[in-house]
């Protein structure tokens, strides 16, 4: 642990200073629609193996998400559910807090892909420009600071590979179990 950090590699979006603060603290809440940045490594350099564990109730019915507009506005937040949900309808439901595009961060190019529902920027959010992945974290831009609704009627039957495209390196891969 270095300047009180332990977990190099989950990350959250802090809107005001517009950096990526590390997860300090074990007992950090995971709470429903947060974004996290998350690779699996435990130093910004090397990896030694380490378990990561979450456990929890699946989300069911409106999940509020507070979004912040102190600085930039830029929010990383995450779909709760277990299950795909539309971007048109979200946004929708949310058009006086955050704006039409939403950012994903495609890891194969290093880079923001955007869409505004109808069209994506590249790779996998322009084949899939209006879904949002089950847990797939996402970047909006709050105009106030406010409260956005996830709802039951934003899922859709509608998949999208946005969450990892290609196969992970045996390296990257996470090992899930349930007990």
């Amino acid at each position: 642990m270095s300047g009180g950090k332990i977990y190099y590699s989950v990350r959250v979006y802090n809107e005001t200073t517009g950096n990526w603060d590390s997860v300090a603290t074990d007992n950090y809440a995971l709470t429903p629609g947060l974004g996290l940045y998350l690779w699996m490594g435990n130093s910004t350099s090397s990896f030694s193996p380490f378990t990561f564990d979450t456990r929890g109730i699946p989300n069911y019915g409106n999940v509020n998400r507070a979004v912040t507009k102190n600085s930039s506005g830029s929010n990383l937040i995450g779909n709760p559910y277990e299950s795909p949900i539309s971007w048109t309808l979200f946004q929708g439901a949310n058009s006086g807090v955050i704006g039409s595009t939403l950012y994903i961060f495609d890891e194969t190019t290093g880079n923001w892909e955007s869409s505004d529902g109808s069209t994506g920027s590249g790779g996998r959010v322009a084949s899939n420009p209006d879904i949002i992945p089950a847990h797939q974290g996402f970047m909006v831009a709050a105009g106030t600071t406010g409260t956005v609704t996830f709802k039951e009627n934003q899922k859709t039957s509608t998949d999208a590979s946005v969450i990892r495209a290609i196969p992970p390196s045996p390296e990257d891969m996470l090992k899930i179990s349930l007990t």
